[in-house]
Formats: C-alpha cells, structure tokens, sequence
C-alpha cells in the first residue's frame, strides 16, 4: 500500500547531467517523456473537474505577482488540452480550494501528519500524500478541515527575475496537474531548473496522454 508523501518540485541543491540529444520520433498516443519519473506512479484529476486553486498573498516579496503568474499557468496549461480535458480556476478562500499555493516564508496552511515540504530548500516544491490509490486531505490548521489534496510553495530568492519566477511557478502547476516528472531538455517547462513559462510540444504532448489515461491515483 502507498502511504508516503510525495513532493514534486525543484531541489537547487542537486547537481543534474544534462546530455544533448535529439528528439526521438514517437507515436502521437505516446508520451514525449515518462511522466511518473518523481513519483513511480501516474496521478490526474477526474476527468471534468474543475481543479479550485487558492493563492495565499502571505508574505510575498516586493515586485511579485504570484496570483497571476498562476493565472498564467492555469492558462498555458489549459491550452495543451484539445477537449477542454483541464480545468481550473481561481478561489478567494481556502475552505473552497483543492490546491493552495503560497509563498515560501508564509506559514503552512495546512499539515497533516507526513505530509510536509521538505525542509532542503527549492525554488519551488508541490506536496501531496495518498494511502494507497487515494489522496490524503491536508487539514486546514483553522477553521473548518477543508478539501485541500495538494500545496505548492515557491521561493522568489531562487528566481533571477520575474519572468524566472513565473516559470517556477509553471513548473510547479505541471506537478499540480499530474506531471510528475523533470525533463532533461531546457526547452520543456517540466524541465529540472525551468526558464520557459509556456508548454512545449513535449510538455503538451505528454500531458494530453496522462489525462487519457487511466491513473493509478484519481484526485
């Protein structure tokens, strides 16, 4: 049975080999890249979801916009689909949201048991547990325990400037939704230390498959 945390995002602090290649010539209904490489296993939403996503403005740094660099995100990510497979929206509250993000100096939100950031530092992590094919609720610390499946935390002082910020946080909402894996190309957002903020072809692609797919965990 799976019952250990999993966090999907971008340790700075590990050294990646990158080697050049050229793109293989796959079949349409293959991915461009396996996308189970952090976690072992595929995950997505149900299909026709609409993924509710509250951004926590706490203790952000001067000049950044992380309400709409996710909007951004929810955006380009959207537009990889053909049938409108992916849906997502903005929340004001967090009693209404699947996801949360938040800066990385606010404080935790949620918290349940295991289910915790790693204490290395990342430009940008995005956490979630299941119990076996079944993702865990993250407890709201206040209020009403909510529905919350998944956080994202991102941290300005990785990021050279805006446009680097926001594509961390790209990055991060391919995790979110149901990209578990980096690339080794420079031209993926799904890439090990992400400088685009638009899917690629290979992102889009491998994407469009996961979400036919049958996963091994439904959120």
């Amino acid at each position: 049975m799976r019952s250990s945390p999993s966090v999907v995002g971008l340790a700075l602090g590990l050294l990646v080999a990158v080697s050049a290649c050229d793109t293989p010539t796959v079949p349409a209904d293959t991915p461009a890249y396996d996308p189970t490489g952090l976690t072992g296993f595929r995950y997505h939403w149900g299909a026709g979801r609409e993924i509710a996503i509250f951004v926590d403005p706490t203790a952000a740094p001067a000049g950044t916009d992380l309400t709409g660099d996710v909007r951004h995100a929810i955006t380009v990510w959207s537009a990889t689909t053909r049938l409108g497979e992916l849906r997502a929206r903005l929340v004001p509250s967090l009693a209404d949201a699947d996801v949360i993000v938040r800066h990385a100096d606010a404080p935790r939100l949620v918290g349940s048991g295991d289910c915790a950031p790693s204490a290395v530092g990342a430009a940008g992590q995005t956490v979630f547990c299941v119990d076996g094919d079944v993702p865990r609720i993250l407890t709201a610390r206040a209020g009403p325990p909510g529905r919350v499946q998944m956080e994202v935390i991102v941290d300005r002082d990785f990021a050279d400037d805006a446009d680097h910020f926001r594509a961390i946080v790209t990055h991060e909402l391919g995790h979110v939704f149901g990209l578990g894996a980096h690339t080794g190309s420079i031209d993926d957002v799904m890439f090990a230390f992400p400088r685009r903020s638009t899917p690629s072809a290979a992102d889009a692609r491998t994407l469009r498959v996961l979400l036919g797919t049958r996963p091994d965990v439904r959120f």
